[in-house]
């Protein structure tokens, strides 16, 4: 690794040691004033956006596998973490909603487990002549096919069984550990994050990606859910999680391409040798 590089990873793993310690006092706080069940606001326009990020993701990381890309394991997990967090809160937050429990079981949680299997195949072999099975590739293609669906579908559904639209405003439970256990799960990706930075362990790239992909949802659920005062303080930490997202994945893009690189120095090592 160059010195330059060096620099780079040791400015890093204290940029998420530094957050991680921001964040215990405002997971301490948010768990004492949390309520346990509240209002949520403009349902349908989260989940049209969960839907048209995961069908986006799908289709590229079906691209970056059919060309072998180093990429995927970026696009897998960003995936991954998306489709979990939507999960996370559809059981415990929106679990008296037969629908959106359904989707939950039913997309989110498989889309989960198969994005987070082609991540760790991409980072095991350090993207040098790694391959997926076809059915993955085509997994991730024809998740769009369900995901048009549920975007034409689900308003008529929603008019057809319970008369009405969910896009109003939804009594949501269990928001204290919904939104405690959120923060939990960015802490902890954050120290994971700080903590391959300094081994210079390449799984660097699952955890810094997860790190975006936590702050990214909790920056659009925090804005899209809210109203008043809280909206309001949604989008001032929104300008505190999106930039670390951005650094987080421009951590993650850079180490994948490095392993291009050393594979190359290592075989021109061997020739040379």
């Amino acid at each position: 690794m160059q010195p330059s590089a060096r620099s780079i990873w040791r400015f890093a793993a204290p940029v998420y040691c530094v957050s991680a310690i921001v964040l215990i006092p405002w997971i301490i706080g948010l768990a004492a004033v949390q309520p346990r069940t509240g209002l949520v606001y403009h349902l349908d326009w989260v989940g049209l956006g969960v839907v048209v990020l995961l069908m986006a993701g799908a289709l590229i990381t079906g691209a970056l596998c059919l060309r072998h890309s180093r990429l995927a394991a970026l696009t897998a997990t960003f995936m991954a973490t998306v489709a979990f967090v939507a999960a996370w809160f559809s059981v415990l937050a929106l679990i008296h909603h037969t629908k959106t429990l359904i989707i939950a079981w039913l997309i989110f949680a498989p889309l989960t487990c198969l994005m987070a299997w082609v991540a760790v195949r991409v980072v095991r072999s350090r993207g040098a002549g790694w391959n997926v099975p076809r059915w993955v590739i085509a997994a991730c293609f024809a998740f769009s096919a369900p995901g048009v669906l549920w975007i034409f579908g689900a308003p008529i559904v929603d008019v057809v069984v319970y008369g009405n639209r969910l896009s109003s405003v939804v009594e949501a439970r269990q928001l204290r550990v919904a939104w405690s256990g959120l923060d939990l799960f960015e802490l902890a990706a954050m120290l994971v994050t700080a903590y391959c930075i300094r081994r210079g362990s390449p799984w660097m790239v699952i955890a810094a990606t997860v790190v975006a992909g936590l702050l990214c949802c909790d920056a659009w659920i925090d804005i899209t859910t809210s109203s008043g005062l809280d909206q309001a303080l949604g989008i001032a930490l929104a300008f505190i999680e999106l930039p670390l997202a951005a650094y987080s994945l421009a951590l993650a893009a850079r180490e994948a391409r490095s392993w291009g690189r050393r594979a190359m120095a290592h075989s021109s090592a061997a020739r040379s040798g």
